[in-house]
C-alpha cells in the first residue's frame, strides 16, 4: 500500500508514519513505567496468582490499567504470546461489570475471576483444577480440654477450661459459658438454615446473610469453620 499512498494520500507518508511510531513507542514507555510504579498498590500475588484490587484499578485511566493487566498476563503465564487487544479489552470490562463469582476465560489456560473487592488472574494446571474450592462437608468432635486437628482445614483447634474470665483480648478466640454448652462441641461446615445470634444485634441471623453482608465469597463460605454445641 505504501507506493499508492505516497503517489495518491502523501510524499511523505514514510516519514509520517515513522513520526507517529516514534511518539508511540516514547508514550508507551513512559505507561510502562508509571504502570511498574502502581505495581504494588494495586497487586499481590498468591500462590501463583495476581491479584488486582478492583476498585483502585478502576480509578487509573485506561491505558494504565491496560499495561497493569499485561503486567500481570506476563507474570501468571511467563509472555504475552496468544494475547491480543481484543482480550485486554475484555479484561477492562470484565473488572469493571463483573459480577462476584463471574469467571472469563483466556487463552492459554488463563482463567479469570470476580472476587468483591478483586480480581484474579491464575492459570489452569494439571495440578490447580478449575474449581480449587470446592464444596466439602465436615464436622469434628473437640477434644475438652485438649488440641483437636480439623483435616479437612488444616486446622489445629486447642479448647481449655478456665476458672476465671480469660483475656479478651486474645486474638482467634472463642469464650463459651461451659454450663450453657448443650452436648458435645464440635467444629463444622455451614449448613442450611444455620443462624446465629451476632453480638450487639437483637434477634439471630442466618449464616449466609452474614456471610453475604461481610463480602464473603461463595466458594470460601464453605471452608469457614463453626464452632456449635447440639443446638446452636
Amino acid at each position: 500500500l505504501l507506493p499508492q499512498l505516497r503517489e495518491r494520500y502523501n510524499p511523505a507518508i514514510v516519514e509520517v508514519l515513522c513520526r507517529s511510531a516514534e511518539i508511540l513507542a516514547d508514550e508507551h514507555e513512559f505507561i510502562h513505567e508509571y504502570a511498574w510504579q502502581q505495581w504494588p498498590a494495586m497487586t499481590r500475588i498468591e500462590a501463583e496468582t495476581v491479584i488486582f484490587d478492583r476498585q483502585r484499578l478502576q480509578l487509573l485511566p485506561p491505558a494504565v490499567q491496560r499495561e497493569l493487566f499485561r503486567l500481570g498476563l506476563k507474570q501468571v503465564k511467563g509472555d504475552l504470546n496468544g494475547f491480543s487487544f481484543l482480550h485486554i479489552e475484555k479484561l477492562l470490562a470484565f473488572n469493571a461489570d463483573g459480577q462476584t463469582g463471574a469467571e472469563l476465560m483466556l487463552p492459554q489456560g488463563i482463567r479469570i475471576r470476580c472476587r468483591y473487592d478483586d480480581l484474579e488472574i491464575f492459570r489452569i494446571t494439571a495440578q490447580r483444577s478449575p474449581n480449587p474450592l470446592a464444596k466439602i462437608d465436615f464436622e469434628t468432635v473437640l477434644a475438652v480440654p485438649g488440641i483437636t486437628q480439623v483435616q479437612p482445614l488444616g486446622l489445629s483447634v486447642t479448647a481449655e477450661i478456665a476458672e476465671k474470665f480469660p483475656d479478651l483480648r486474645k486474638s482467634n478466640s472463642i469464650i463459651c459459658d461451659a454450663d450453657k454448652l448443650e452436648g458435645s462441641l464440635v467444629v463444622r461446615c455451614r449448613r442450611p438454615g444455620d443462624r446465629f445470634s451476632p453480638s450487639g444485634v437483637a434477634g439471630s441471623k442466618k449464616i449466609k446473610e452474614y456471610f453475604i453482608d461481610q463480602k464473603i465469597d461463595r466458594e470460601r463460605r464453605e471452608f469457614i469453620p463453626l464452632f456449635c454445641d447440639k443446638n446452636e
